[in-house]
């Protein structure tokens, strides 16, 4: 029987791949969301730190392995923009040193009597809390990946004649 629905199979599989990825993505959004800025040094690298986490895993949702990905043309329009930016901020900031806007370096070099002074300085911009847009991203990709597991799940019922079902609602603590 199984033998029959093996395309559905590879579908099923490939969709289970991505929810480490998707779980991890929320978890760092409502991380960002809740985060409480404080002009300290630890509270900016814990910031640094979670929009890393949910640049890098978002990318990692988005182009996915085996066939797990989502193409940038199944967002809604108005998300595109956001998906766009998210892969410069991965590309540019985050996996390879180039010139992103949201960093500036500088050095300036004086001269103070009989010595050079070399001075750095370092400019950050960043979006407390994350951009309002990646809320909205995330739970789009959410509902779009319960929207093709019922889809799937439906089709494996009217080729199987048995239902199939997957655990829904939040994970156990």
């Amino acid at each position: 029987m199984l033998e029959s629905v093996d395309k559905e199979l590879s579908q099923l599989i490939r969709i289970s791949k991505s929810f480490t990825s998707l779980v991890a993505l929320k978890h760092a959004a409502q991380r960002l969301a809740d985060y409480k800025f404080a002009a300290e040094m630890d509270a900016i690298l814990e910031l640094e730190m979670l929009t890393t986490a949910f640049v890098v895993t978002y990318v990692r949702l988005h182009q996915g392995g085996s066939g797990s990905g989502f193409s940038r043309d199944s967002l809604p329009e108005k998300l595109r923009r956001t998906h766009d930016q998210i892969l410069e901020m991965r590309n540019k900031k985050f996996a390879h040193n180039d010139d992103h806007h949201s960093v500036s370096n500088a050095m300036e070099i004086g001269f103070e009597g009989n010595r050079f002074l070399v001075n750095f300085n370092l400019t950050l911009e960043y979006q407390i809390g994350g951009a309002t847009e990646w809320q909205k991203l995330v739970k789009f990709l959410d509902t779009m990946t319960v929207e093709k597991m019922e889809k799937l799940l439906a089709r494996l019922k009217a080729k199987t004649g048995h239902d199939w079902t997957w655990p829904k609602g939040p994970a156990p603590d």
